[in-house]
C-alpha cells in the first residue's frame, strides 16, 4: 500500500512539472506565432551609411541651408542644416575659388580618386557646427556643402555661403620703438621725439598713447581710434594750409624719427602703426616700453611768475590770480579770474623765454538744459562797442620792467581795441557772459605779490548763463 502510494506521489508531481513546461513552450511558440505573423517595417537605427548589409534611403530633393556664425582673422564658424534625414550624408569645405561648380567638381574627383574604395570623411546629421581653422586674414572664402553618397554619388541641391575673414593683428618684430626725447629733425631741435628703427619696408604711422588707454583698450579697438584720430589730423592740416596731402605722404616705409607734444605728470607709450597707402589698417603694430616725457629744469626767469598775484588795472579794478606750472618753460596755468564764478576754467600762458603771452582760447563745453550747448572761450573786449572776439588773437603780453616791476600791456592787433579779457560763452543764439562780474581790470595791468590766496580757497560754481550782456 505504502509502495502504491509513493508511485502515484511521484507520478503527481512529474505530471505537474511536465503541464508547466508544455505551458512555458505553448506561451513562447505563441509570441514566436505573433512575431513572424506581423508586416510592421523594421526601424531603422541610424546605422553607418558604410555598414555592409543595410540600405540607406537617400534623400533626393535634399536641400541645405547655411549660416555664417563668427568670422575672425585665421578662423570662422559655420552652421550647415538640411531638409533630409539624418541617415543623409554630405561633405562640406572651403576654398577661395570664386567658380563653385568648379570647386565641387575638383573636390568629388578628389573623394573618388580610388574607384575601388568608398568615400571617406563625409558627415550626417541635419544640423552640424563646422569650425573652420588655417584661414588667411583678409581673404574671400567660400564655403560649400554638397551631399553625395559614400559610392561617390551626388544628390539634391548644393549650396555655399561667403565671408571675408578679418585683419590679423600681430606685432611687427621688424620694428623697434623708442622714445628719444629732445633731438634734432633736420635742422630744428624738438624736446620730445620717437625713433622707430624698421628692418623691413612695411608702411607704419607713428602715435603716442597714455600707458593707462594702450593697458585698458583692447589692440584692435586701439589701432582703429589711432588711425581715425591721425586721418582727422589730416584732414584739419589740410584745411588749415589749403592744402591736400595725401595720407600715404604722412607715413614711413623704413627707419623715421617724429616730434610730439607731450604733457608733463602722464606716463605715455609710443606707437608704429601699419597702415597701407589708401589708409586702412594692416594689423601689424609695435611698441615702446612706458616711458615719461623729457622736461625742462625750470629757469629763474619762468621760475619767478609761480604763485598769487594781485593784477590790477589802469581802472583800479584787481583781481586775485594764482599762476602755477604747466608745461616747464613752455607754459603756466592761470586761475582767479573773474572770482571764484570761474574757478573752473583754467587760462594758458605761453612762456617766450623773458616774457608770456595770454591768446584767445577756448576753454570748455557744457550743456544747459535751458538754453543748450555751449562753448567758453576766454577771449579780448573791446569796452567801447561792448564787444568779445572769438578768433585767434594775442591779448597780452606780461614782463618784467627794467626796475624790477611786473606789468601787463595790451598787445596791438592791428584793426582792433581790446580794453580787457573776459570768459564769455557761444551759445545757439549768441555770446552771453558766464560771471556776473562787470568791472575788469583794464590794459595797462600791474601785478603784485597777493596779500592772500584767493585760488586757494575758490570752489567751482556751475557755469549759469548771464542773460544782459550789456548790464
Amino acid at each position: 500500500m505504502n509502495q502504491l502510494l509513493s508511485t502515484l506521489v511521484v507520478c503527481t508531481m512529474k505530471d505537474t512539472y511536465n503541464m508547466k513546461l508544455l505551458t512555458k513552450i505553448a506561451a513562447i511558440l505563441m509570441m514566436v506565432s505573433a512575431l513572424t505573423g506581423c508586416n510592421k517595417e523594421p526601424v531603422n537605427n541610424g546605422p553607418e551609411p558604410d555598414q555592409p548589409g543595410v540600405e540607406v534611403e537617400y534623400t533626393d530633393d535634399i536641400e541645405f541651408a547655411i549660416e555664417i556664425l563668427s568670422v575672425e582673422a585665421t578662423a570662422a564658424e559655420v552652421k550647415v542644416e538640411h531638409t533630409g534625414t539624418k541617415d543623409d550624408t554630405w561633405y562640406g569645405f572651403f576654398t577661395t575659388s570664386t567658380n563653385v561648380r568648379v570647386a565641387i567638381d575638383d573636390m568629388v574627383a578628389e573623394l573618388t580618386e580610388n574607384d575601388d574604395e568608398k568615400v571617406t570623411g563625409l558627415t550626417t546629421g541635419t544640423s552640424k557646427t563646422i569650425s573652420l581653422t588655417d584661414l588667411e586674414p583678409e581673404t574671400k572664402y567660400y564655403y560649400i556643402v554638397f551631399a553625395i553618397t559614400p559610392e561617390g554619388d551626388l544628390y539634391g541641391t548644393e549650396a555655399y555661403e561667403t565671408f571675408r575673414t578679418t585683419t590679423e593683428f600681430k606685432v611687427n618684430p621688424a620694428w623697434t620703438v623708442e622714445y628719444t626725447g629732445r633731438q634734432y629733425i633736420g635742422e630744428e631741435e624738438y624736446e620730445n621725439t620717437v625713433t622707430v628703427t624698421s628692418t623691413d619696408s612695411n608702411p607704419y604711422f607713428m602715435t603716442i598713447v597714455t600707458k593707462d588707454r594702450f593697458e585698458s583698450t583692447e589692440i584692435k579697438t586701439l589701432l582703429t581710434e589711432e588711425l581715425d584720430s591721425f586721418k582727422e589730423f589730416i584732414d584739419q592740416y589740410n584745411e588749415y594750409y589749403g592744402v591736400e596731402t595725401l595720407f600715404k605722404s604722412w607715413c614711413y616705409d623704413e627707419s623715421a624719427t617724429d616730434a610730439f607734444g607731450l604733457e608733463p605728470g602722464h606716463t605715455y607709450v609710443a606707437m608704429a602703426i601699419g597702415a597701407s597707402e589708401d589708409g586702412n589698417l594692416t594689423g601689424h603694430y609695435a611698441y615702446s616700453g612706458e616711458f615719461q616725457p623729457y622736461e625742462e629744469e625750470m629757469t629763474q626767469a619762468y621760475a619767478s611768475w609761480i604763485g598769487d598775484w594781485t593784477f590790477t588795472g589802469a581802472n583800479g579794478v584787481a583781481f586775485d590770480i594764482n599762476i602755477r606750472k604747466g608745461k616747464s618753460n613752455e607754459t603756466f596755468i592761470m586761475t582767479g579770474w573773474e572770482g571764484e564764478e570761474a574757478s573752473h576754467c583754467e587760462v594758458i600762458m605761453n612762456w617766450y623765454g623773458d616774457s608770456w603771452m595770454i591768446w584767445s582760447q577756448y576753454i570748455m563745453s557744457g550743456t544747459d538744459q535751458t538754453y543748450g550747448n555751449y562753448d567758453i572761450y576766454f577771449c579780448p573786449v573791446n569796452t567801447e562797442n561792448g564787444k568779445g572776439y572769438i578768433g585767434d588773437y594775442p591779448m597780452c603780453i606780461g614782463a618784467v620792467t627794467d626796475d624790477g616791476s611786473r606789468m601787463v600791456g595790451i598787445y596791438e592787433e592791428e584793426g582792433f581795441t581790446f580794453t580787457h579779457m573776459q570768459f564769455i560763452a557761444e551759445w545757439p543764439d549768441g555770446l552771453h557772459p558766464i560771471t556776473r562780474t562787470r568791472q575788469f581790470p583794464t590794459f595797462p595791468i600791474t601785478v603784485t605779490p597777493a596779500t592772500k590766496t584767493k585760488s586757494a580757497d575758490c570752489k567751482a560754481s556751475p557755469v549759469r548763463r548771464i542773460r544782459n550782456w550789456s548790464k
